[in-house]
Order: C-alpha cells, then sequence, then structure tokens
C-alpha cells in the first residue's frame, strides 16, 4: 500500500476505514516471553537455566495486523484506536478453545497453568506473572530472579498500553502463599503489619506494581492468584487459604493509587480439574473519591464446595454437577417468580411467594414443572428476598473471624485472644434491624488467661472515613443488659483513628459503660489522667499504650446501661485537652463487649443505633 497522499484507502471517510479495519483484526493469541519453543520441563528439568522475566505469558484477545502497522503512522494510529472499540467482537478463548499459538508450540511443564488461565480470560489482554515461584536447575530447586519485563513485552507494548481494562495472573509459590512480613492480630481481629519488624516489600506488590508502570491509562484491573489444588492440600497453609496473605489483601495493589485506576478486583482461586476454577475469596476495591476506595470482601473457603464431595474423574459425577451451576429466571405469574436449575429436562421448579406490603419472601414453593409443588417452606428472611430496613432473627455463628452484615452494621464474632484461654468459646447472633435499630446478642464462658482479654463481639457501623474536625456529630443509642457467672469483661465503644484512611491506628478511643467483675482499662500509671461530665454521666479518663497506638479510656463511674449521646464529644475532649491531632481520620467506630473470664455469659443488645453527620 502506497504511504503518499493518494492511497486510495487513506482517502475513504474514516468511518469507512475503521469498518474494513474492523474486519483486519486478528483473533486471540498467546505469546510467552522466551523466543523460541519450549523442549524442556519448566517445572522439572535439570537442563541448563533458561532467562527469566517478569512476565511468563501474554493474552491478546485480539491484535492488529502487523503489516498494517509497519504501512504508516496514521494507519498505525487508526488501528490501534479501532483494535479497542468495545463494539469488536473477539471469540475468547476458553479452556477447550485454545489460541493457535498453544497448538503450534506446546508448552512442557505448562499445560495445566495454561488452560486454568484460560478458563478465567475474558476480553481484557491478560499477563502472566510467576511470584517467588521455583524452578528445577542442575543443582537443584532454586527461585529464578524475575525483575525486568521481557523483549516480547516490549514489542508488544505499543499494542497494550492504552487499554483501559488487564488482568494481571498470577502463580504464587509456596513462599508467597505463607506469608509476607510479620504481622500481629489487634484486638478487632485484623491482621497487621508489625511496626516494630522490618520486612521486605510483598514479592506480589512489587512485581505488579513493576507491570502497571508500563500501563498508566489502566481504569479497570483484574488480579487473579491461582493455585492447583494439589498444591493447596501439599503445602502447609491454614483453613483459611489467606490468612497468610492477608497484610497483602489489606495493602493497596500498588503504592501510588492515585492514578486513573477506579477498580480492582482480587481472587483467589483454586483448581481441581484446570477448566473449572473456584474462588475462595473475592475483594472487590473501587474509587469513591481521591483516594478513599470502598472494599467489599468474600470468602468462604471453610465452607465446603459441592465438587468436594464428588468424584471428578466420573463422567455422572461432573454432568450432575454442570447442571447445578446456572438458576434461570424465566418469568413470573400471578405474583410468582419462577425458576429452574438447568438441565435438560429442569430438575426442579421454585417459586417465590412474596408477602404483601413488605417486599419480603414469605413461601417457597418446590416440585417438578408440570407436577404439583411437594415442599412448602416459610422462608420470612429467605436470602433472595429484597433488601429491606427489616430484618428478622438470624441464626448464630461461631466461627473465629464470623460475622454477618445488616443494614450499615458489621457484627463481628472477633475471637482474636481465645489463644490465650485455657478453654472456652462463643457465638454471636442478630436478633433484627428496624430502620437504624439493630438488635444482638453474644454468648460466651472463657477460663483461663488472666488478664487477657479472649474476644471482642461487636457492631461496626458503616462511616465516611475523614478528619474528625469534618464530623460534626455521632449520636449513638445503646440499651444492654449483661447475665453470667463470675464475669470480668467490659461493654465499650471502639473508635480508631489514623493520620491515612488505609492506615494503621495511631490512636484508639475507648468509651466504656461498663465494667464487670473489675475490667479495668489500659493505663501507664492505674490512676486515671482526669475526670470529666459527658453524655450526662461521669467519667474517669485513662490514657496508656496499646504497641504504636495512644490509647484514651472513658470509664462510667456507674453503669449505663441505656446511653443516649453524641460520641463527638469525647472526641473533642481529647482533641482539645490531650493531643489527639484534629487531622486524624476516624477509620472505625466498634461497640461491644471485652470479655477476660467468666461463665455462662450473654450479652443483650436491645437498642443501638449509630450515625454520622
Amino acid at each position: 500500500m502506497s504511504v503518499t497522499t493518494h492511497s486510495p484507502f487513506l482517502a475513504l471517510p474514516r468511518e469507512l476505514r475503521d469498518e474494513i479495519l474492523g474486519y483486519l483484526i486478528l483473533p486471540q493469541y498467546v505469546y510467552t516471553s522466551t523466543s523460541a519453543k519450549d523442549i524442556q520441563n519448566l517445572y522439572k528439568s535439570r537442563q541448563r537455566a533458561i532467562d527469566t522475566y517478569l512476565d511468563t505469558r501474554i493474552y491478546l484477545p485480539s491484535r492488529p495486523p502487523a503489516n498494517i502497522l509497519a504501512t504508516c503512522r496514521q494507519l498505525r494510529e487508526e488501528c490501534l484506536e479501532r483494535r479497542l472499540d468495545p463494539t469488536i467482537s473477539v471469540a475468547l478463548s476458553t479452556p477447550e478453545n485454545r489460541p493457535l499459538s498453544n497448538i503450534l508450540a506446546e508448552r512442557l511443564g505448562t499445560e495445566f497453568a495454561e488452560e486454568a488461565e484460560r478458563a478465567c480470560d475474558d476480553d481484557a489482554p491478560r499477563i502472566t506473572l510467576e511470584i517467588q515461584r521455583q524452578l528445577r536447575g542442575a543443582h537443584g530447586y532454586y527461585i529464578p530472579t524475575r525483575d525486568e519485563v521481557s523483549p516480547r513485552f516490549l514489542a508488544l507494548l505499543p499494542i497494550m498500553e492504552r487499554n483501559k481494562k488487564l488482568r494481571l495472573t498470577l502463580w504464587p509459590g509456596y513462599d508467597w502463599w505463607n506469608g509476607g512480613p510479620p504481622v500481629f492480630t489487634d484486638k478487632r481481629g485484623n491482621v497487621r503489619v508489625n511496626p516494630g519488624e522490618a520486612a521486605k516489600p510483598n514479592a506480589a506488590s512489587v512485581a505488579i506494581s513493576r507491570m502497571l508502570q508500563h500501563f498508566p491509562h489502566v481504569e479497570e484491573l483484574s488480579v487473579d492468584v491461582l493455585m492447583q489444588a494439589s498444591d493447596g492440600g501439599r503445602w502447609d497453609l491454614p483453613d483459611k487459604k489467606w490468612e497468610n496473605i492477608q497484610s497483602w489483601l489489606d495493602a493497596p495493589i500498588m503504592p501510588n493509587m492515585e492514578r486513573t485506576m477506579k477498580k480492582v478486583t482480587r481472587k483467589l482461586t483454586a483448581f481441581w480439574l484446570a477448566s473449572e476454577p473456584e474462588s475462595f475469596y473475592v475483594q472487590q476495591e473501587i474509587q469513591q473519591s481521591g483516594n478513599t476506595w470502598k472494599v467489599d470482601r468474600k470468602g468462604d473457603m471453610g465452607t465446603p464446595t459441592m465438587i468436594s464431595f464428588f468424584d471428578t474423574a466420573i463422567d455422572g459425577d461432573m454432568e450432575f454437577l454442570r447442571s447445578l451451576v446456572l438458576i434461570s429466571f424465566w418469568g413470573s405469574s400471578a405474583g410468582y417468580i419462577i425458576a429452574s436449575l438447568l438441565s435438560n429436562p429442569p430438575i426442579f421448579r421454585i417459586a417465590l411467594t412474596p408477602c404483601s406490603g413488605d417486599r419480603q419472601v414469605c413461601g417457597l414453593t418446590m416440585g417438578h414443572p408440570g407436577e404439583d409443588a411437594f415442599l412448602i417452606a416459610s422462608t420470612a428472611s429467605l436470602a433472595l428476598a429484597v433488601p429491606t430496613a427489616t430484618i428478622q432473627k438470624r441464626a448464630d455463628y461461631c466461627g473465629q473471624w464470623d460475622s454477618t452484615v445488616t443494614g450499615d452494621y458489621t457484627v463481628y464474632n472477633n475471637l482474636w485472644g481465645q489463644a490465650d484461654a485455657t478453654s472456652g468459646s462463643q457465638c454471636t447472633g442478630v436478633d433484627g434491624l428496624s430502620g437504624r435499630s439493630l438488635k444482638w446478642h453474644t454468648s460466651w464462658s472463657w477460663t483461663g488467661g488472666p488478664g487477657h482479654v479472649k474476644s471482642y463481639a461487636n457492631v461496626v457501623t458503616k462511616i465516611t472515613q475523614k478528619a474528625v474536625s469534618s464530623i460534626k456529630s455521632l449520636p449513638s443509642v445503646w440499651k444492654w443488659t449483661y447475665a453470667g457467672d463470675d464475669l470480668v469483661a467490659n461493654v465499650s465503644y471502639d473508635l480508631f483513628t489514623s493520620s491515612k484512611v488505609d492506615g494503621s491506628p495511631e490512636y484508639e478511643i475507648m468509651i466504656w459503660v461498663g465494667a464487670l467483675g473489675g475490667a479495668g482499662p489500659i493505663s501507664a500509671t492505674g490512676s486515671p489522667i482526669a475526670t470529666v461530665n459527658l453524655a450526662g454521666n461521669t467519667w474517669k479518663l485513662y490514657n496508656g499504650k496499646n504497641g504504636q497506638m495512644n490509647v484514651f479510656s472513658f470509664v462510667a463511674e456507674k453503669q449505663v446501661n441505656n446511653f443516649n449521646g453524641d460520641l463527638m464529644t469525647f472526641v473533642k475532649e481529647i482533641t482539645s485537652k490531650h493531643g489527639l491531632p484534629t487531622s486524624q481520620i476516624l477509620t472505625s467506630v466498634g461497640a461491644g463487649t471485652e470479655p477476660f473470664s467468666g461463665n455462662k455469659a450473654k450479652l443483650t443488645v436491645t437498642e443501638y443505633s449509630l450515625s454520622q453527620s
């Protein structure tokens, strides 16, 4: 094609040229970071060491033709712009639909990984990174250096760098899954980096940061952390496989998030079969404003999945599992929403009967299509119900880090100090929500470990994290009763502040509305530093250090079973007289009980509410 201005193609209108370029876009392709085919097993061979790079594989769902890119600058720019057009449909890879590159150059030792990666692909370019993953060399296994991007990556970068969506697929080794920097568990059950310990940067964070330097326009980032199930079973990891990498999940995906990034999704996924991913932890981070991010998490590794009870080698078992994957909602009739589990023919039908007035589901009818119903169940709190401002009682939960979200409230069981007890247990439950008024309870028995807090069952309210100088009020109502034998515990609000929205707590303000059995606050001297009258009650103020945190504790002289006041009056007492900077950001407000010891104890909260203005 001529590059002169007399080229007939360049003389066409831009819209027509774009249409033609759309037909020239080539299908998906997977590139490796090596220039030659891998004819040896990458992970088990004792042959000579190979070059290793930050990127292992690069998947492009579509690619512009090289001859067009080489024609002239104008066509190259137009072709690259056209390739980013979201209206262009491309054939996506699937575990069974292998790109031509995989057929032409099968890579020994990577077959499972490549098929697993295809099972997670969408319409975004994907770059595979290996994090602290071992190779086998002439003298045994070693972790190679993967600091620089490959020449192949640099050659493809002009095609990829304008993308607004990107998928990074990580294959970490045991050292990464087993944990990063030393951590400690704070009183609210959060796992945090110990500031007194020097630690290396997380290898995944370093690799992701280096990779994203080449993609300044990315707005939506997906990070898939993959694990072969056989590795997970062989490695000595906690039941909650993310427990040792919690510090990485808590930290920003890269140090500087004040760029174009708007959404980050992190998934931890295991594979029994390469074509069937099972995500056991999902975390979505959405930018709200400035450097403020909303983080939603869901982890369920402790719950056995249905596939755990089936033999994946038996075709009949797998066929049954596939028939249960999707639910199809196919219309409504006379107030019923009908659904059927996809199979051929459908296994059964579900009819949801809405209540009149409150938009909850009152009945669930199940039966074979065309036959009479065989099961009717009352489902006033069915999970499929439309959310309302009224929530009924839920079953108690007893796991160490179990929690439930109810409106703007999250109620935690939080057995953060149970290791200090010789025996004991605790269960927590939500009794209902009406408007902003929450009812909940916790029951526990703890023995041993005198002087040590065993848990902190508490409710945390969703707030806007901002400087305390910008908060006008935090009105709260808290009505509670406590019963049990030989109780040593407190009932308290717990406020945390930091100089950064995502930083570690620097100040803690506790408001003890109850001190049972001689429980006492953190104090440097054991004596109060002041006595104040706030929210209609008299309080003794104590001060002391807990690790890096400066802790202020207001302890009521008399038990306050019916608290009604503004928590900001307590915060202002500290900012005006005791050195808390007003620039500190309020990051969390909780309210609950810290048990030291006792038997058959039960805290019952008949009314709790908190709001922010």
